[in-house]
């Protein structure tokens, strides 16, 4: 498993806050699908639930190292 770095942080960071996510405008969902891809890349275990599909949470599961 890769380290994440304090580089990485801002580069995440970096990329989240130009995902527009203006309420009114265009939904958070960009913002679920960008994190979802990156989990399902590093092969962590998630989920999408949601009642509408603009408007959707994200549930990730890491195992514990123990």
């Amino acid at each position: 498993m890769e380290t994440f770095t304090a580089k990485d942080a801002v580069s995440l960071a970096q990329h989240l806050i130009q995902i527009d996510s203006t309420n009114g405008t265009v939904p958070e969902k960009a913002c679920i699908d960008f994190i979802k891809k990156l989990l399902d890349q590093a092969g962590i275990e998630n989920q999408l639930i949601y009642r509408d599909p603009q408007r959707t949470n994200l549930l990730a599961k890491i195992p514990s190292k123990n």
